[in-house]
């Protein structure tokens, strides 16, 4: 729209920014002592440039070896495979060791957890049978602590009961003996 109404071209502006750009030239000024000196040699490269001959070169030299690459590539991968097959089957064994040896210890766990289970309740039976006995055992206890505490409680009044029997009974030898009896 401003292109239409008399106004410049932005697309005009950028290429004309373009043609302005700036380019750095370095120049060399020559001194009179440059001019006289012997530039030194040039750097030590891999040697003359010698043309390769035979399959090396060419289309059929670079799938050569492609080709050999492939094989080379093929056969690690092989070598892999077949170490990564041999280290599953290693850790298959020692994963089905280790499950019959959990098993093995879950089912011996088991067994044993059972024969516990079942000393616990005898050990209760046996427990619920001892506290029967030591109930009736403290029952008889203490019928025998009251007879005796009543014994304990009566045993002045019984002394002297006892006394005056013992003397009754000797007065009475006494006069039956003194007595005769024809």
């Amino acid at each position: 729209m401003f292109v239409s109404s008399g106004g410049a071209d932005p697309r005009d502006a950028e290429e004309a920014a373009a043609a302005q750009a700036a380019v750095f030239v370095q120049v060399r000024v020559a001194s009179n002592e440059d001019s006289t000196a012997v530039p030194p040699p040039p750097p030590e490269t891999f040697g003359a440039y010698q043309k390769k001959g035979g399959k090396s070169n060419g289309v059929m030299g670079l799938m050569d070896v492609m080709l050999s690459d492939l094989k080379d590539d093929h056969s690690v991968a092989e070598h892999a495979e077949e170490m990564g097959q041999k280290d599953y089957e290693n850790l298959m064994s020692a994963s089905q060791k280790t499950r019959a040896s959990n098993a093995r210890s879950i089912t011996e766990k088991e067994s044993a957890k059972a024969q516990w289970s079942e000393k616990i309740e005898i050990a209760k039976t046996d427990q619920a049978s001892t506290n029967t006995g030591l109930m009736k055992l403290n029952e008889s206890i203490a019928g025998l602590h009251s007879s005796c505490d009543f014994l304990v409680a009566n045993y002045d009044s019984r002394k002297e009961a006892r006394s005056n029997e013992v003397e009754g009974l000797q007065n009475a030898k006494a006069v039956l003996s003194g007595a005769n009896f024809e």
